[in-house]
C-alpha cells in the first residue's frame, strides 16, 4: 500500500464552526463543541476518522484479506507507518477489522457496507462544505508552503510541509507523533504500572490484543517512555516523567490505576499477573515468591512432626513416606529456603522467624498470647501409610490447652484399641500430643470420619495412601 510521506492527512480535518447559522454546534449530531472551531465533535470526527481509513485501505485491500502489519510497514518511513498504524486501531476500535495469529483483515462486506451507510450523512457534510474525506485543498496547502506556520503545541516556527491537519487543527508532525504517543501511553498504564518489569503476554487477555498493545509499545519507544531489555521485557519509565509528558500531548488527565498487575497481600508488592500462580479463573493473592515461602513452611512444620529439630537420615524416614521420591523433594525444598543444615549426623532443621512470619499473615493467625487459649490451637492429622494389606498408620499430632488435655484423651477413648503409641510432651501453657494409631484398612474411612467430627483436622488425605488390592 503505497503512502505519501508529505500528506496531511492524519484524520479529517475541521475547517468550519458553522452550519445553518448555528456556532459551535457538530454539523454531524449537533452535540455542543463549545468554542472549538471544529465543524464536528470529538466522536463525529473519529468516525470520519474511521470512514476515511476504511475506504483508503479498501482501495488495496478487500473484505477478509489476510495482510500483515508487521510486513506492510516493513517499507514505510516512520510518518508512514505512524498513519498506518493509526488506521488499523482506528478501524480496530469501531470493530471494522479483525487481528488474529498475527494478521489483520477488514471484516466481511456486510458490516463494511453497514458502517459505510449508516455514516453516509458524514460525507455529505463535507461535500457541503467543499472537503471530501481523504482529499485536502492542495491549492491552499501549496499556498501555504511559501511560508511558515506556528505549531499550536510546541510553538516553534515550520514549513507547511511539516504539518498535519487533524481533528485538533494544524499541528505540526512532531508534535502529532507526540498526541499518538499519549493516547498509547493511556492505553498502556492502565495495564501496568511504572517500574514493573512486564512482556506483551502479561498484559493481553486476549490474542487478538496483541497487535494493538505491541503498537502501542513502539510508540512509546520513539519518544523513550519505556525501556527494553535483552529478554523482551518492558518497563515504564519514573511515574513523574509521564505524567509531565501526558500533561502536554495527552487529554484529560493520565489514567494511574491498572488492571493488568496485581497487589500480593503478603509482601504488598504490586507486580505483573503472570508473577502470580493460576488458579483457574483467577490467580492467588500471593505473589509466587511468597507462596512458595508458604509451602516451603508448611513443609518444615509437617517434617518437624516427624522429626522434631533433628538430626535425621533420609533412610530413617523411608518407610514413613508412601513415596520415597516425595521425601527427597521436601528436604530439597527445605535446602532451597534455608531451612535445613546437612551435618555430620544427618539433616537438621533451621528455623526462620521470616518464613514463619509469613506463614502467620497467610493464615492469618494472631500470635500466641502469653495466657492459655481456652481451645486447642491445633489438632492434625498429619501422615497415613499402609503397614500391610490389612491395616494403615495414622499419624497425629495436636498442640493442646492445658485444661484441655484429659476432654482430648477422653475423646479418644474409642480409639485406644488402635492406639500403637502416644507421646504427651508439657509446654508453656500447653501439651504437644503425638499419637500413632494402626487402623484395618477396612475401616479406616470410618476412622477418619468419627476423628474429623471430634476436630482432628486431615492434612493429608487417603486416596493417595489406598493401594489397589
Amino acid at each position: 500500500m503505497e503512502l505519501n510521506s508529505d500528506s496531511e492527512t492524519r484524520e479529517p480535518e475541521n475547517k468550519f464552526r458553522t452550519r445553518g447559522g448555528e456556532p459551535g454546534r457538530c454539523l454531524n449530531c449537533r452535540a455542543e463543541v463549545g468554542s472549538s472551531p471544529q465543524v464536528l465533535c470529538t466522536e463525529c470526527s473519529r468516525t470520519l476518522y474511521a470512514l476515511e481509513s476504511l475506504e483508503r485501505l479498501l482501495e488495496t485491500f478487500k473484505p477478509g484479506e489476510e495482510f500483515h502489519l508487521e510486513e506492510i510497514t516493513a517499507k514505510m518511513d516512520e510518518s508512514q507507518r505512524i498513519e498506518f498504524q493509526g488506521m488499523v486501531w482506528i478501524l480496530d476500535e469501531f470493530g471494522l477489522l479483525d487481528y488474529r495469529d498475527g494478521s489483520c483483515r477488514i471484516k466481511s462486506d456486510e458490516t463494511v457496507n453497514s458502517f459505510l451507510i449508516e455514516n453516509i450523512k458524514l460525507k455529505e457534510i463535507m461535500k457541503e462544505k467543499g472537503q471530501e474525506p481523504g482529499v485536502t485543498d492542495r491549492t491552499e496547502d501549496h499556498e501555504a508552503e511559501e511560508e511558515e506556520t506556528e505549531c499550536p503545541i510546541c510553538g516553534e516556527l515550520k514549513p507547511a510541509t511539516e504539518f498535519y491537519v487533524t481533528g485538533k487543527g494544524r499541528e505540526c508532525k512532531d508534535c502529532a507523533g507526540k498526541r499518538n504517543a499519549a493516547l498509547s501511553l493511556a492505553e498502556i498504564r492502565k495495564r501496568v504500572e511504572p517500574g514493573v518489569k512486564f512482556r506483551v503476554d502479561d498484559i493481553i487477555e486476549s490474542e487478538e490484543e496483541r497487535v494493538n498493545i505491541q503498537g502501542f509499545i513502539w510508540e512509546l519507544q520513539e519518544f523513550d517512555l519505556i525501556e527494553e531489555d535483552a529478554f523482551k521485557n518492558y518497563t515504564l519509565i519514573d511515574d513523574s516523567k509521564l505524567t509531565e509528558f501526558y500533561s502536554k500531548y495527552g487529554e484529560g488527565e493520565l489514567v494511574k490505576d491498572s488492571n493488568m498487575v496485581k497487589e500480593c497481600r503478603i509482601c504488598n508488592r504490586t507486580l505483573p499477573k503472570s508473577s502470580f500462580y493460576s488458579t483457574g479463573d483467577s490467580t492467588r493473592d500471593e505473589c509466587r515468591e511468597c507462596y512458595d515461602k508458604i509451602m516451603a513452611w508448611e513443609t518444615f512444620l509437617s517434617m518437624k512432626d516427624v522429626v522434631a529439630d533433628g538430626p535425621f537420615k533420609r533412610e530413617d524416614l523411608i518407610d514413613s513416606f508412601e513415596d520415597p521420591q516425595q521425601l527427597d523433594i521436601n528436604i530439597m525444598i527445605l535446602q532451597d529456603h534455608d531451612l535445613v543444615e546437612e551435618t555430620g549426623e544427618g539433616f537438621e532443621l533451621k528455623h526462620r522467624e521470616e518464613l514463619e512470619e509469613i506463614y502467620r499473615i497467610y493464615t492469618g493467625a494472631e500470635p500466641e498470647p502469653a495466657t492459655e487459649q481456652a481451645s486447642p490451637s491445633r489438632k492434625e492429622i498429619i501422615h497415613i501409610n499402609q503397614s500391610t494389606d490389612e491395616s494403615h498408620n495414622l499419624l497425629m499430632n495436636g498442640i493442646i490447652n492445658r485444661n484441655q488435655l484429659m476432654d482430648t484423651m477422653e475423646e479418644l477413648n474409642p480409639f485406644m484399641g488402635f492406639m500403637k503409641k502416644c507421646m504427651i510432651i508439657q509446654k508453656d501453657g500447653c501439651f504437644e500430643v503425638l499419637i500413632e494409631l494402626n487402623v484395618k484398612s477396612e475401616s479406616i474411612h470410618d476412622t477418619l470420619s468419627m476423628l474429623e467430627e471430634k476436630n482432628w483436622e486431615n492434612r493429608v488425605g487417603l486416596d493417595d495412601y489406598m493401594r489397589p488390592t
